[in-house]
This record gives C-alpha cells, sequence and structure tokens, in this order.
C-alpha cells in the first residue's frame, strides 16, 4: 500500500470517526431534545394547568364558603358570590380542558377524566346545597355538606393521585432526560475513545511504516556522509514510496560504489600508465640526447668529410694539370723520337732529354699515386661515414628515412671512387713501368748508339703507349673530379640532413621533456585520485 494510500485511509477512518461522533452526538442530542420537548410541551403544560385548577378550586372552595356565609344577608351581595363561582367554575372548565389538550393519552388521562368527574359531582353538590343556604334550612344544607365534604375527599385524593402520577412521570421523564444524557456522554466517550484509539493505532503503523524507515534512510546517509562507506545498504519491505525511496537510494549507493571501484581500477592503472610513460619519456629523450650527440658526431665528420672531398678535389686538379702535361710531354716525345730518326746525329742529346723527360714523368706519375692513394682513402672514409649514416637513419625511424637514402647515394659514389682509383693506381703503375722501361731504353740508346733507331721506335712505341695511357688517365681524372664534385653535393646534402635530424631530435628531446613532465603530472593526479578513493569504503 502506498504512502497515498495509507493516508487517504487515514483521512477516510479520522473522517468517519469525527462523523460518527458526530452522528451518535446529534442522535443523542435529538434523543434529549425529544425529551426537553415532552418536558415542555406536555410536562410543563400540565403542571401550570394542574396548579391552575388547584388553584381555581381552592378558589370555588373559598367563595362556597363566603356564599355560606352571606346567604342570609341582602340578595345583592350573595349574587355577586354566585357570579363569582360561576366565573370560577367556567375557568375551572377550561383548565380541565387545557389540561386534557397536554395530557398524553393513557393512565394519566384516565386520572385526570375520573378527577374531573369527581369535580362535577362536587360541583353538583355544591349547587344543589346553594338553595338549602339560601332558604337557611341547615338540616339539608348539613347533610349537602356531609356530600360536599365526601366527595371533595374523593375529589382531593383523586388530585393527589395526579400529582403524585405526575411526579411520577415527571421523574420519570427527568430520569429518561438524565438516562439518555449519560447515555449520550457515556457513547461519545466510546466513540471518541474508540476514534483516538483507531486514528492513533493506524497513526502508529503510518509512523512505523514512513517515519522510521525515513529515519533509518537518513541515519544511514548521515553515516555513509561520515564514514564514505559505499557498502552500506538500508533494509525495506513494501511498495510503497518510502520503499521505492530506500530501494531508490540502494541502488545509487551500489552504482556510485561500482563507479568508484571503477575510477579505483582506473586510477591504479592511469598511475601505472603514467609512471611507465614518464619512464618511456625519460628513455627517449637520453635516446634523443644520445642521437643528438651523435649527429653532432656526424656533421662533424661530414664537416671533415666535405673539407677532405674538397682537398681531394684540389688534388684531383693538380693531377689533371700533370696528366695534361704528362700527356703533351708524350707527345712532345713521340715528336722528338720522330725526329731522332731524321736527326740521329743528336740522338745522344735527344736521348738525354727524353731520360730526363721519363725521370719527370716517373716523379710527376708516383705525385699520381699518392695522390690516388688519398683518394682512395677518403673513399673508403666516405663509405664508412655512408654505413655509419645509413646505421643512424636506421634509429632514427621515419625522420631518417631521407638521410638513409642519400647515405645509400654516397656509399655507391664511394664504392665508385674506389674502383676508380684502382683503375688509376693501375694505369699509374703501367705508366710508371712504362716510365721506367723507356728510361732504360734512353739509357740504352746512350750507351748504344747502334742500336739508336732500333730503340727509338722501341720508344716511339712506348711513348705512344704513355700518352694513351696518360690521355686514359686524363679521362679518369675527369671521373674523379665530376664524382669528387658528386660526392661534395652528396656531403653538403647529408650535412642538411644531419642538422634536420639535429633539429628533429632537439625538437624529440622537448616533447619527451614536456612528455616527462606530463606524466608526472597524470602521475600527480592519480596519486590524488587514489588519496580520494582511499578515504571511501568500496569493499
Amino acid at each position: 500500500m502506498t504512502i497515498a494510500h495509507r493516508l487517504i485511509l487515514f483521512v477516510s477512518i479520522a473522517v468517519l470517526t469525527m462523523l460518527s461522533c458526530m452522528g451518535v452526538s446529534l442522535y443523542q442530542n435529538f434523543q434529549i431534545k425529544k425529551q426537553q420537548d415532552y418536558i415542555g410541551s406536555t410536562i410543563f403544560p400540565s403542571m401550570r394547568a394542574f396548579r391552575d385548577i388547584t388553584e381555581l378550586v381552592g378558589e370555588y372552595r373559598r367563595l362556597l364558603t363566603s356564599f355560606n356565609r352571606v346567604a342570609g344577608t341582602p340578595e345583592e351581595k350573595s349574587l355577586h358570590v354566585l357570579e363569582d363561582m360561576s366565573a370560577t367554575e367556567n375557568k375551572l372548565d377550561e383548565a380541565f380542558a387545557a389540561y386534557l389538550k397536554v395530557v398524553p393519552a393513557g393512565e394519566e388521562t384516565r386520572l385526570l377524566e375520573k378527577t374531573h368527574a369527581l369535580w362535577k359531582g362536587y360541583l353538583e353538590a355544591a349547587k344543589s346545597s346553594i338553595p338549602f343556604a339560601q332558604n337557611h334550612q341547615f338540616e339539608p344544607l348539613e347533610a349537602k355538606r356531609v356530600i360536599i365534604r365526601k366527595t371533595g375527599a374523593e375529589f382531593f385524593k383523586a388530585m393527589r393521585a395526579q400529582v403524585e402520577f405526575s411526579a411520577a412521570q415527571q421523574q420519570s421523564v427527568q430520569a429518561q432526560v438524565e438516562a439518555a444524557t449519560h447515555q449520550a456522554i457515556v457513547v461519545s466517550l466510546a466513540m471518541v475513545t474508540t476514534g483516538v484509539v483507531v486514528v492513533g493505532l493506524f497513526g502508529w503503523l503510518l509512523y512505523r511504516k514512513t517515519v522510521l524507515p525515513l529515519h533509518s534512510l537518513s541515519q544511514l546517509m548521515v553515516r555513509a556522509k561520515n564514514e564514505r562507506n559505499l557498502t552500506l545498504r538500508v533494509e525495506s519491505s513494501g511498495k510503497d514510496e518510502v520503499a521505492q525511496t530506500i530501494q531508490a537510494f540502494n541502488q545509487f549507493l551500489a552504482g556510485l560504489r561500482d563507479d568508484f571501484v571503477l575510477l579505483h581500477q582506473s586510477s591504479t592503472q592511469l598511475h601505472a600508465a603514467s609512471n611507465s610513460m614518464s619512464a618511456t619519456a625519460e628513455r627517449v629523450a637520453v635516446a634523443a640526447s644520445s642521437q643528438s650527440e651523435r649527429s653532432s658526431s656526424i656533421a662533424a665528420a661530414t664537416q671533415q668529410l666535405t673539407v677532405s672531398i674538397h682537398h681531394v678535389a684540389d688534388r684531383a686538379k693538380d693531377t689533371r694539370q700533370a696528366s695534361d702535361a704528362s700527356s703533351r710531354l708524350a707527345m712532345s716525345g713521340v715528336a722528338v723520337i720522330s725526329d731522332a730518326v731524321s736527326e740521329i746525329t743528336n740522338i745522344a742529346s735527344t736521348a738525354q732529354q727524353t731520360a730526363r723527360y721519363m725521370q719527370e714523368l716517373e716523379t710527376r706519375a708516383q705525385s699520381v699515386e699518392q695522390v690516388v692513394g688519398v683518394i682512395r682513402g677518403l673513399a673508403d672514409q666516405t663509405n664508412l661515414l655512408a654505413l655509419n649514416a645509413a646505421i643512424e637513419a636506421a634509429r632514427a625511424g621515419e625522420h631518417g628515412r631521407g638521410f638513409a637514402v642519400v647515405a645509400d647515394e654516397v656509399r655507391k659514389l664511394a664504392e665508385h671512387t674506389t674502383k676508380s682509383t684502382v683503375d688509376i693506381g693501375n694505369i699509374i703503375g703501367n705508366i710508371l713501368s712504362s716510365a721506367g722501361e723507356a728510361g732504360h731504353s734512353v739509357e740504352a740508346t746512350v750507351n748504344s748508339i747502334a742500336q739508336g733507331v732500333t730503340r727509338t721506335e722501341e720508344a716511339n712505341q712506348t711513348v705512344a703507349g704513355i700518352n694513351e695511357h696518360a690521355q686514359r688517365a686524363v679521362g679518369m681524372v675527369e671521373e674523379i673530379s665530376d664524382a669528387l664534385a658528386e660526392q661534395s653535393a652528396a656531403a653538403v646534402a647529408i650535412s642538411q640532413q644531419i642538422e634536420q635530424m639535429a633539429q628533429t631530435n632537439e625538437t624529440n628531446v622537448d616533447a619527451s621533456n614536456q612528455t616527462r613532465l606530463a606524466a608526472e603530472h597524470l602521475n600527480g593526479l592519480a596519486n590524488q585520485m587514489q588519496q580520494v578513493f582511499s578515504r571511501y569504503r568500496i569493499q
């Protein structure tokens, strides 16, 4: 039963109780009023009528006595008394008639009729004695007086019986009124007591079903607030609004507890994740710092490589000039040897000049061989730097992909340079070998003028071969110069990439520091959340 239904029932019971008390009170008042109306309409008028009759009878007897005294007096005086007696008789008739009107049918009416009949007998006896009194006939008058006294005695006896009956009737009515009043009081008290008990009992039940659960709910809410205990529950039964409120509050506490459990687990996970993120950010910062240092080292090495490449380019330029000079000298040697055939007489001086040319050519070839050795060393260092750059680019991940492509191109170019320097070395070796042989040939020419023509022809062929090799050396030196120019451009690109990678590493370091600070802030928030959750009891 809901509270609304209980309140409606409670109000209905209270209203019914009040209406019952009011109905019973009205009924008792109606009964009392009925008795009072009876007294006012019957008892009091009958008493007044009986009083009037008693007074008129006394007046009539007084007039009769007075008439007996004045019977022998003048006639006017006796007539006056007779008139008064007649008027009193008429009044008595009216009084008896009025009495009969207010007396209910029953014993009192019978007594009244008997009294009235006795009065008529008394009245006839009195009237019949008047002539004897007027004629002074004393003996008959005395006999009439005896009859009058006897009739009067019966009349007054009936009057007393009437009075006693009226008094008894009045007492009975008064007793009935008192009984009705007492009954009204008792019934009213009983109805009020019953109503109070019923209303109080139902009010206590309503209090027990409404106020006590609400009081328990209020105490639990205060306890839950003070203890921060979300596991408390209020026992409830029924399906009224209070039970629904308690059930809803229990469900609210259960839902809040589940949410707090989930938030507590989430805060724990957040704490662990923030710690992990902080550690990861610190490792990333260390790695980024290390990578930045390595990038700086690579940038420095690349700068050195660029300087070396420029140095090698300068040396290659010198080598190219030397090769051009060697080519021109070889061509001059060919011309000289050709002239030697026609000018055999000057072969000695020409041979000596050729020997000097051969020595200079050998010296220049050795210089070229040194330059080639330097170029080979630079190519090997470039290859090593390209390998290191590829490793660092692999470590840099997505940011080092373009750098890895450039490093691979540099590595290929270094390998090509190494191969070209090997070929140049072989050519220089052949040049040195040919120059040695030419020197020996010139010496043999000096020593063997007889064999001058033959040796001159051999020298001509040798110089032609030297010229060919010199031309090839010039082409290779040009290729080396072009390769060095490309290496210089690649080195500049590598330097730019390394600088960008260094900037990216610095950005990564800043981002790692910010991530670490954010992770520390999250860790602080997680600690605060765990401190807040530790104040609540959820298990």
